[in-house]
């Protein structure tokens, strides 16, 4: 049985994530709750837990790293059943450089020696192409048509990954009309699959996409 955790009950502001979390259980056969206000409890064959929120190098969901172990810890403490964590946000697998991924980070206080989660295998979304260090992603999601880009990108700064965005953010103008660009829409993994058709080979960004029942598929071990 899989239950998600997510950032921003009803009139949260960063309450964006319930309705995703919603579509994802509905895909995946899941449920889903709200990190804030859900109280650990027990469920007849839980084995997987999602924390799925906004993310960066140094937290998920609002919370570091200690404060989202211990989050795992009081649900595994009443599912012992629980055997994996996986992490469905952005940034959590890189770093500037010099620094360590907020999934690293997560790992070493779930695993510690004698701690009560040293055996629930930790999944994520997958590193940049150059690696953890010096690198960003983003996941992109939209309830409308269930639809979901991650990109990743190198650099000192995230530069490289919001020009990648905007490829999918924005439509532009037809050649002479004079107009600009306009926000787009649409499905985003159809948007996805023509900017990576048409990106020319020397781009230094990727995108994985699809719909929300392939989301997890995504994930790898950290």
């Amino acid at each position: 049985m899989l239950h998600i955790l997510c950032e921003g009950p009803p009139g949260h502001a960063k309450n964006d994530h319930g309705k995703r979390a919603q579509i994802l259980a509905q895909a995946t056969g899941g449920s889903y709750g709200y990190i804030e206000t859900a109280v650990p409890n027990p469920r007849p064959g839980l084995d997987t837990l999602v924390l799925w929120g906004h993310g960066d190098p140094t937290a998920l969901c609002g919370l570091h790293a200690n404060e989202a172990a211990d989050v795992v810890k009081r649900w595994k403490a009443v599912n012992p059943g629980i055997k994996t964590l996986e992490i469905i946000t952005c940034n959590a697998g890189h770093s500037a450089a010099g620094g360590k991924a907020f999934a690293i980070q997560l790992k070493s206080k779930l695993h510690g020696f004698r701690s009560s989660t040293r055996d629930v295998t930790i999944k994520a979304l997958p590193t940049a192409v150059g690696g953890r260090s010096n690198s960003w992603s983003i996941l992109l999601a939209e309830p409308v048509f269930k639809s979901w880009v991650y990109i990743t990108a190198p650099g000192a700064n995230a530069d490289e990954l919001m020009k990648a965005k905007t490829l999918i953010d924005y439509d532009p103008a037809p050649i002479g009309s004079g107009l600009g660009v306009s926000s787009y829409r649409g499905d985003i993994a159809t948007k996805a699959d023509k900017v990576v058709r048409e990106a020319p080979m020397t781009r230094t960004w990727t995108m994985n996409y699809g719909y929300f029942s392939t989301l997890r598929s995504q994930l790898v071990k950290v």
